[in-house]
């Protein structure tokens, strides 16, 4: 199919009944330009689409308010209209609306819709946990009871002295013979209650339920995919898909100190697994899961330039700046590129779907050859389960010395109660 006329359809729920809908084709009746701008990317921030809406009287531009769903589709007609390619651009939310610009030719509603919320505020997560231990007279906290009593006679016998700066010296050796002995009978008899409360807690045993909250820990040979899916629901993050490269297992288990965030970003790195941010939404998935689109690109089909070597990336594999007519492309899709400067099939690993009026509709992505994407991440994860294998045989042979040694010190144990001493 050539691509010809370009398409887009705005639609904003005013209610759960009611909306409205704006199209532009720039052709008769449907002039009122739309420009929006998509951004996506694989590396764990949200991506954005900006929209801005031309001419639309005040009462339309009204409708565009913060919180209220918007979806936009784009895409392209034939010549004749007789085919089409139409995709769904995004269909969220808007995050934030900026305030109308007006002049005497033109007037701008402007908006924003992102890929889901961050949630770099959240706290660690703490589980609250309930334990019957037995009760113990504590020498720790009779200390501090006398140390906090001396403390407080201390100063308020410094305050007498301030107070009374004429006092002769008999009355302050007086004075400080009164707070001396107020410490030492407190002492006592807090000594006494201690070693009469330790005789009765020894003799007879006493048990309390001790509640604490502690960091969410997960047992040995925990999976990743549990630790994330427990983390993100006892925080509250909308975690929408897990399907990592790699659900390795933590051999000495793991402890969410962390941000809940952080803990999903370390876990992911471990499983050699992109974070995405879609539809209000996060995904930690196999970029390549199911997205081989019948998709080819190359001069005849809208390719605009030579893909451009991206000689700054941190990736051990060649990746490639590619910009074509505008395909409504996101993070994982794979499909056929033919150059000069490369052919095969490719993998987006970030980009853009943009139209702006007096540019052509275009889309701008990175990408990597979707065979050494393959190569690559087949070693990276091949490298870990080594690591984790021999991390794994260590902890197994530290684990049966460990036994061992327990049964052999049992053995003599139980030997030396039959030793017959003469």
């Amino acid at each position: 199919m050539k691509l010809v006329h370009f398409y887009q359809k705005i639609t904003v729920w005013i209610s759960s009944k009611e909306t409205f809908t704006v199209i532009y084709r720039a052709r008769a009746p449907y002039r009122i330009l739309i420009e929006h701008n998509k951004t996506y990317t694989s590396k764990g921030t949200p991506g954005n689409t900006e929209i801005s809406i031309h001419n639309l009287i005040k009462s339309h531009a009204n409708y565009f308010k913060k919180g209220r769903r918007v979806r936009l589709t784009a895409g392209w007609y034939n010549a004749d209209d007789t085919a089409h390619i139409i995709h769904q651009v995004v269909d969220d939310k808007i995050s934030t609306v900026t305030p109308p610009t007006e002049s005497a030719a033109d007037s701008v509603v402007t908006f924003d819709i992102t890929d889901g919320q961050k949630y770099d505020n959240l706290k660690a997560v703490k589980v609250k946990k309930s334990k019957r231990v037995r009760m113990r007279a504590s020498q720790k906290d009779l200390d501090k009871a006398i140390s906090a009593y001396n403390s407080k006679m201390n100063t308020d016998r410094r305050k007498w002295i301030d107070e009374h700066p004429h006092a002769s010296k008999k009355e302050v050796t007086a004075k400080n013979k009164y707070y001396s002995n107020k410490k030492k009978n407190y002492a006592t008899n807090a000594r006494s209650a201690y070693n009469k409360q330790r005789k009765e807690l020894n003799n007879k045993k006493k048990y309390q339920i001790k509640k604490s909250y502690e960091y969410l820990s997960f047992k040995k040979n925990t999976k990743a995919s549990t630790i994330v899916k427990k983390v993100a629901k006892e925080s509250g993050i909308k975690l929408a898909k897990v399907n990592l490269n790699y659900d390795r297992k933590y051999t000495n288990g793991y402890t969410a100190k962390s941000k809940p965030m952080k803990v999903i970003e370390q876990i992911a790195s471990d499983s050699d697994t992109d974070i995405i941010y879609r539809n209000d939404a996060i995904y930690l998935e196999k970029l390549d899961s199911k997205r081989k689109l019948n998709l080819y690109i190359d001069y005849t089909t809208g390719l605009l330039e030579e893909p451009e070597y991206q000689a700054d990336n941190d990736s051990k594999v060649a990746q490639w700046q590619v910009t074509f007519l505008y395909r409504s492309l996101a993070v994982g899709d794979v499909f056929h590129l033919k150059s000069k400067a490369v052919t095969g099939w490719v993998i987006v690993l970030s980009g853009s779907n943009s139209f702006q009026s007096g540019s052509a509709p275009s889309t701008q992505v990175i990408v990597e050859l979707y065979s050494e994407y393959k190569t690559k991440l087949t070693k990276k994860i091949n490298k870990k389960k080594k690591a984790d294998r021999t991390a794994k045989a260590k902890a197994d042979k530290k684990s049966k010395a460990a036994a061992k040694k327990k049964r052999t010190a049992r053995a003599k144990n139980k030997k030396s109660k039959w030793v017959i001493r003469w």
